[in-house]
């Protein structure tokens, strides 16, 4: 329940910084969210910034890193990013 918690959290937060009107550029971030000092998912998307991870407790990284449980693709309003999680038993919301 925690891993399902932790992913709808991080996912929950896309929707939340995606707002950010930022025009610095189309590159794409990638943001690792971590909890008690492992990577639990990463986020790239060229709809944030490196302030929209770091705002949101996140850790700018060159590339997310490979091995991710599940991959997933998150669209909101237009906005798209690629979700990895790295928790065990993770799924996408739409393979539930």
């Amino acid at each position: 329940m925690k891993k399902i918690l932790a992913l709808t959290a991080i996912v929950a937060s896309f929707g939340l910084v995606a707002c950010s009107d930022d025009d610095s550029g189309s590159s794409s971030v990638s943001c690792t969210m971590s909890m008690l000092g492992e990577v639990v998912s990463c986020i790239e998307s060229s709809d944030w910034t490196e302030a929209d991870c770091t705002e949101m407790g996140g850790t700018v990284v060159s590339a997310c890193p490979g091995n991710a449980v599940a991959t997933c693709r998150e669209s909101e309003d237009g906005r798209t990013a690629t979700v990895y999680d790295y928790t065990e038993g993770a799924t996408c919301a739409d393979e539930e």
